[in-house]
């Protein structure tokens, strides 16, 4: 490491709030002592803390260039080792530099409010937080807390940072205190025990927010009666759910009240004495599994009535997003809006409908929660948090705030402080963001009775990877293959490993590319419950997954657009076959609406050879396009000449257009038999790889030593010995 004084963020939990991380840092034999995570159940709170889901070794001397950090990860609370990740950062003897400044805050009376300066510099750190220009006593941490805000808490808060080489001004953030005088919010938790469910759901105002439980499975015990509201005060409004006694279970997700669910057929929740005035109804629910990948189909659907009065049935669907913490409108929960309660006594009827073609059980449909938010003549409130976004360029980010007020309702959206031309909706979403994205959102909404405004969240867009190469193994353990196989970036290029062995459909969100970079690709095969092996010598290309009696789905989802090329491998082995020659591949590939045709494999002799050959142990489909996101790339895997099914794995490699460059390389050769190749400086990020078979793609860096500099040419001298082995070059720009 480079000479100077770091600070060390180290984090880490497991899945259990006890099992914490606790690290031990020592440098050139000094140790640091140790720290460790918290065994709380404040380890997952979103809100970075130091000694909850991180910590920092302060001022880490590096002296000399051959001076080993070494970080030592002990058994935690659970007796399990843990780390989930590092920071380091480096700084001179300067004063302090701010990497994260206050936000701007927006609470409900009579909650807490939080801000919090990030800073480096040498040590100690002296912090003083002021309030509308006057010190705010005893506020000197980098966390300044206020509990049990009030209206006259309402303004700007900044902090000053300061060490011995001087001291910086944190920009102001301003605290918006909400009250709800005009507002009110019932929630409803199904198949939870009491108290499993606090704070918001898609909409809320702070983490205290009440859940009514309905835990009712039995016969008999189908009713609650004097709903709490959020705020834990008593309700007249009584809930009733038919038919008695519903099924109830889990899908698996982090959020206690999303979590569980109940079920059964035509499945209805009444509410009764219902106060008067203006809602909006929230209604959530999810079976355990996706159901339907692709997410254009309704798994579930409610309908809902007011006092007689059909307000219509609005669907959710089913894709992989459902599992994620991140609330969603047509995926979480559906939402009925202005929905007008005429009378003191008013009744609500919420009916769930399956509408899953696989419908689960037994026909069923299901329900998690509800939420119902009232709101009379008022200006608006806005009681969403703000989402954060971190994105390759070509993806898709939406932002969707809720709001309550009096309609109708005007909506402005800004990108770093500038309009954002014809968003006048409560949702934002960018398709196909690019680089000029990124940045802070924020949004206003306006009625006849005020105004609010609120940071919706921040986009970081990455830049495409030049070359994008996603590789596949299926039927293989985790790490059987690494390197290229009929193309490749380098010898340790990474595979993802499909193993569910017997499971007739599993999917992986999240496969990695081939240079350990983790994307947002998911993969998803049905109809695939063998797994077998064969005598190849390729790892991949020894195992694959089949199907005896019909066919394999494969689908990649949630892909870059671009122009690919898709190969894809497959053979069966010998023990399964009397004519092992016939146990080939066919393959037919489709992008969203568009057909690639099909293409397959041999059906004879060569099957095994080690010399990788299209149309001998893979196909290729070229050119494949993906116009956007949201479309699927599907291979249908048919039954070869023995009748089975198989693949092996496959590639997906993407190339990103670029101008073409021309090089003056020069090459020449000396009496000793050595080649001597020159090519100019001016050429950016050219490196001189080798290869010592080019059908297998295996390319590597040339040994630095072999290469020099001269002002305005790079040198290589490849000696005889080395072109005995490495008989292939490249100039390669990553």
């Amino acid at each position: 490491m480079p000479l100077g004084t770091y600070d060390i963020y180290i984090y880490g939990h497991g899945t259990a709030t006890n099992q914490n991380g606790v690290y031990s840092l020592t440098a050139n034999g000094i140790n640091y002592g140790t720290n460790a995570t918290s065994k709380g159940s404040d380890w997952n709170s979103r809100r970075w803390q130091d000694g909850l889901q991180f910590v920092v070794f302060h001022e880490v001397q590096m002296n000399s260039a051959a001076q080993i950090l070494q970080v030592q990860v002990l058994p935690g609370g659970a007796s399990n080792a843990v780390i989930s990740g590092l920071q380091i950062i480096g700084y001179s003897n300067s004063a302090p530099v701010a990497v994260i400044d206050p936000a701007d805050q927006s609470v409900q009376l009579g909650a807490t409010a939080f801000f919090r300066i990030a800073a480096i510099g040498v040590q100690p750190l002296q912090y003083q937080w002021f309030f509308e220009g006057e010190p705010i006593s005893g506020a000197t941490n980098d966390i300044l807390t206020i509990t049990n805000v009030l209206p006259d808490s309402n303004g700007l808060y900044w902090v000053t940072t300061s060490n011995a080489f001087g001291g910086i001004v944190s920009s102001k953030a301003t605290l918006s205190v909400r009250t709800l005088t005009q507002n009110s919010l019932l929630n409803v938790d199904f198949a939870a025990v009491a108290g499993a469910k606090l704070g918001p759901a898609a909409i809320g105002f702070n983490n205290r927010d009440y859940w009514n439980n309905f835990l009712q499975s039995h016969p008999g015990r189908n009713v609650l009666t004097d709903l709490l509201s959020a705020d834990g005060n008593t309700t007249s409004v009584g809930l009733t759910v038919t038919p008695d006694g519903p099924g109830q279970w889990s899908n698996g997700v982090s959020d206690p009240m999303y979590r569980s669910y109940m079920y059964a057929p035509n499945l209805t929740v009444t509410m009764t004495n219902v106060p008067a005035g203006v809602y909006d109804v929230y209604a959530y629910g999810h079976y355990w599994d996706t159901l339907d990948p692709s997410g254009t189909n309704p798994i579930v659907a409610y309908n809902l009535s007011v006092n007689g009065v059909d307000y219509g049935t609005n669907s959710e669907v089913s894709n992989d997003g459902w599992e994620s913490p991140f609330w969603q409108e047509g995926v979480h929960y559906v939402l009925f809006r202005n929905i007008p309660f005429t009378n003191s006594s008013s009744e609500l009827s919420l009916l769930a409908l399956p509408t899953s073609p696989i419908a689960p059980l037994g026909n069923s449909s299901f329900l998690a929660g509800m939420q119902l938010i009232r709101y009379t003549n008022s200006a608006p409130v806005i009681v969403s948090p703000p989402q954060n976004y971190s994105v390759t360029a070509g993806s898709a980010v939406g932002f969707s705030q809720a709001v309550v007020g009096s309609p109708p309702l005007q909506y402005r959206w800004f990108l770093n402080g500038n309009l954002i031309s014809n968003a006048t909706t409560a949702s934002l979403t960018i398709s196909n963001v690019q680089l000029s994205d990124s940045g802070d959102y924020s949004f206003t909404v306006s009625n006849h009775h005020g105004s609010a405004s609120s940071v919706a969240g921040h986009v970081l867009v990455n830049d495409l990877p030049r070359n994008f190469l996603l590789n596949i193994d299926f039927g293989a353990f985790p790490g059987a293959k690494w390197g290229g196989a009929a193309i490749g970036l380098g010898q340790e290029d990474y595979w993802n490993a499909y193993s569910f062995p017997w499971a007739a459909t599993a999917a992986i969100p999240n496969l990695v590319l081939s240079d350990g970079t983790v994307s947002a690709t998911g993969l998803i095969v049905s109809g695939a419950p063998g797994a077998l092996g064969s005598s190849a010598a390729d790892p991949m290309y020894s195992s694959y997954i089949y199907n005896s009696v019909g066919e394999i789905s494969v689908t990649i989802t949630n892909l870059w657009p671009g122009s690919y090329d898709l190969y894809i491998y497959g053979h069966g082995p010998a023990t399964s076959f009397p004519n092992l020659s016939a146990a080939n591949g066919v393959y037919t590939v489709s992008a969203g609406s568009v057909k690639y045709g099909t293409n397959a494999n041999v059906s004879g002799a060569g099957w095994d050879s080690a010399m990788w050959q299209e149309g001998i142990q893979f196909v290729i489909f070229r050119s494949v396009q993906i116009t956007d996101t949201s479309q699927p790339l599907t291979i249908i895997v048919h039954p070869g000449d023995a009748n089975y099914a198989l693949i092996s794995g496959l590639q997906l490699l993407r190339i990103r257009p670029r101008s073409p460059t021309n090089i003056n390389l020069t090459v020449s050769r000396d009496s000793l038999g050595d080649v001597s190749l020159s090519w100019p400086r001016t050429t950016p990020s050219m490196t001189l790889q080798a290869a010592d078979d080019i059908l297998h793609a295996q390319w590597n860096d040339v040994d630095p030593a072999l290469v020099s500099q001269t002002p305005s040419n790079t040198l290589a001298r490849i000696p005889l010995s080395y072109l005995s082995t490495k008989r292939f070059y490249r100039l390669f720009a990553p």
